[in-house]
């Protein structure tokens, strides 16, 4: 996988990430996504340098580097933290610390020796010189004289300082426990160009910090490993327990180089020894072919540093010393060689490390958001109410079935109507047929009073309405139970009320009078009827000593059981209405209540429904937005 397609893979993947900046992991995965990011941008190959004590790790870093920078005491723990020796155009130290911070040399300079008890940087005490030099001195500066030697003295002493600082740093045992890494930036020519060398503990130290190092540093930093093998002591059993143990996902892609050859006594076993070496690495780690670069690493630091000043060395014998340093720049070039063909499969591969624990991270941190957001909708859509539309039409329909259910019931109400009527008129047969004077039959009978009626049916009518207005109530509490329960959460009144419905009874005192008008005809024909039947001195006679006559009874009678019919008719037709107007009234009047109590609330539902309804809406799209986000993270794997 290319360095562009990866740098493709983790923009698209921090694109997410930043959407999720309250997330618990966020700091961690921009942590990791910033690694990632600082790998591409950065042209260096980070090779680690591992081995043991004593194994000439130490020598190794300084001869690529050219100068003595790192410590060679063969003291356990003469590194102790992760140390990175990087090509620059000036000299300074990084130190990157546990929580995050990073201070720099140049930057931080008072800070940092004051927190280390660090001396600064003096120049030479002009005290330790006599009076003439000083004043010499002083002519050659006001003059100009020797301005570039002073320079480069005073860049010299620049240069040690900072080495030396850096040396302190990444060898103090009690000053390195919060460091996470220090780099020390080098401003020299010697060093390869795009290769930054990582020093880390020796394999064989006791302190558990130091393996936490080392391992971090592999994960982290480096890119590619060189494993210091000393001639003297090759292949051991502790470096291939180290190997297996903590680097043996990147065993296959190790370079192996082979140190203090120039300490053989006869150079002609090298050969033979490179080959026990290769033989023995295959076989202990199951590396096929691996690269063995045999490096006289002291010799090399000795002929291009300077300052270094050793004797032990000069009893080699100069043809030897030539055939070992032409060993060390070829051995150099092959370290090249494979670098350069391996570097970008060395940055890719550890680059998906990295990518693939952030999205990793990342998908565990968004099936947790969908989860969380899965809850959260399904509360809402609890919370969620039924739409004040449909529930008004729903009740509303109710309350019309209930309205048609009650009108069933008119026989009811006509039955007992009818019942009135009838004994009104049960009352005049009644009255006819009691009296004892014919004479006086008519008079008597037309003296009824049809208010009488009319009360009987006023008093049906009341019943009526106590007894619907009881109903009213029922269905009342049922319909505010019902509104309560659908709309609580949002804070309604459900208080329903309505005054009572009367019975209209202005079409039955028409009726009633109609009858009676009637009744007061047929009174008056009978009356004539009456009349005809006592013509006659006989007749007459009679009249006058007796009761009415059958026939007079009967004519009554009959004309009574006729109007009795016409009432009951009339009454049927008129009670039909009247009943009807009072239905309507009362589904109006229910209807009307209804619709008050649901105005007193409307606002306040309407406004909850409408913050349910697009609380649940955008969860829904935040859901949409996880379920895509974590699709896209899960495409980068």
């Amino acid at each position: 996988m290319s360095v562009e397609v990866l740098k493709g893979k983790i923009e698209s993947i921090e694109q997410i990430v930043d959407k999720y900046e309250e997330t618990r992991e966020y700091e961690v995965i921009k942590k990791d996504i910033c690694k990632v990011k600082n790998k591409i941008s950065d042209d260096c190959l980070y090779l680690g340098v591992v081995g043991s004590f004593s194994s000439g790790k130490s020598t190794f870093i300084n001869s690529i580097i050219g100068k003595s920078i790192l410590p060679t005491d063969a003291v356990q723990g003469t590194t102790v933290t992760s140390s990175v020796l990087k090509k620059a155009s000036i000299d300074d130290v990084e130190i990157k610390y546990s929580d995050g911070s990073v201070a720099k040399y140049s930057t931080d300079f008072d800070v940092l020796c004051e927190r280390y008890a660090m001396p600064p940087c003096e120049a030479d005490s002009d005290n330790d010189k006599g009076f003439l030099i000083r004043f010499l001195d002083f002519i050659k500066k006001i003059l100009g004289i020797g301005k570039k030697k002073r320079q480069e003295e005073e860049t010299k002493r620049k240069q040690k300082h900072i080495r030396d600082f850096y040396r302190y740093i990444v060898s103090t045992e009690k000053v390195a426990t919060d460091i996470e890494s220090a780099t020390l930036y080098i401003d020299n020519k010697n060093m390869e160009y795009n290769i930054a060398l990582v020093d880390t503990p020796g394999t064989e130290s006791l302190n558990s910090r130091h393996t936490e190092v080392t391992k971090n540093a592999i994960d982290s930093i480096c890119d590619a490993l060189i494993v210091i093998i000393p001639y003297d002591e090759p292949v051991s059993e502790n470096l291939v327990a180290y190997i297996q143990k903590n680097i043996e996902n990147y065993k296959k892609k190790c370079i192996f180089a082979v140190t203090k050859v120039e300490l053989l006594d006869d150079q002609d076993e090298l050969p033979g020894l490179l080959e026990w070496i290769t033989k023995k690495l295959e076989d202990r780690l199951e590396i096929e072919s691996p690269v063995v670069i045999p490096m006289a690493t002291f010799l090399h630091l000795k002929e291009v540093d300077d300052e270094l000043t050793t004797s032990f060395l000069d009893e080699i014998n100069e043809d030897t010393k030539t055939i070992l340093l032409n060993m060390y720049e070829e051995g150099v070039q092959v370290l090249t060689k494979v670098l350069r063909e391996r570097r970008e499969l060395f940055i890719s591969e550890n680059l998906a490390v990295i990518c693939n624990r952030v999205i990793s991270s990342m998908k565990e941190q968004l099936n947790q958001l969908i989860e969380e957001n899965e809850q959260e909708n399904i509360d809402l859509t609890k919370e969620s109410v039924i739409d004040l539309g449909d529930f008004i039409e729903e009740e509303e329909n109710i309350i019309r079935e209930f309205v048609e259910e009650k009108s069933k019931s008119i026989n009811v109400g006509w039955t007992e109507v009818m019942n009135c009527n009838g004994q009104f008129f049960d009352a005049i047969i009644e009255q006819i047929v009691s009296c004892n004077d014919s004479s006086a039959l008519i008079e008597e009978i037309g003296q009824q009073d049809f208010d009488q009626l009319f009360k009987g049916i006023q008093e049906v009518a009341v019943k009526m309405e106590k007894k619907y207005e009881e109903d009213k109530q029922f269905l009342f509490k049922q319909i505010e139970k019902k509104y309560y329960e659908a709309y609580q959460q949002c804070g309604v009144v459900g208080n329903i009320s309505a005054q009572k419905v009367f019975v209209n009874l202005e079409a039955v005192q028409v009726a009633i009078e109609y009858i009676s008008v009637e009744f007061d005809n047929l009174m008056n024909t009978n009356n004539e009827l009456i009349k005809q039947s006592r013509k006659g001195l006989f007749k007459k006679v009679k009249n006058l000593f007796s009761n009415p006559s059958d026939n007079q009874i009967e004519i009554v009678k009959n004309d009574m059981q006729e109007l009795y019919d016409l009432a009951n008719t009339v009454l049927e037709e008129t009670w039909q209405i009247v009943c009807q107007k009072f239905f309507l009234d009362l589904e109006y009047n229910i209807q009307e209540a209804f619709r008050d109590m649901i105005q007193q609330d409307e606002s306040n539902i309407n406004d909850y429904i409408s913050r349910n309804t697009i609380a649940i809406s955008d969860n829904l799209r935040i859901r949409d937005e996880l379920i895509k986000d974590l699709s896209i993270v899960e495409s980068q794997i």
